[in-house]
């Protein structure tokens, strides 16, 4: 991750719980991350929550 610092964790949260990525706002890296963790919440089948932690450098 060249252009950014990411810091993820991982919860286990019901799949009620477990929300939407918020829109990229500023960082085109962002894209790709929030990309990323829709792909690992579907393949987790909605029953771990994926967050993350942007750190610009």
């Amino acid at each position: 991750m060249g252009r950014f610092l990411g810091a993820f964790i991982c919860l286990a949260v019901p799949a009620t719980l477990v929300l939407e990525p918020l829109p990229a706002q500023q960082d085109p890296g962002l894209t790709r991350l929030e990309r990323e963790i829709t792909r690992l919440a579907a393949l987790a089948g909605g029953r771990v929550g994926v967050g993350a932690v942007h750190l610009p450098s």
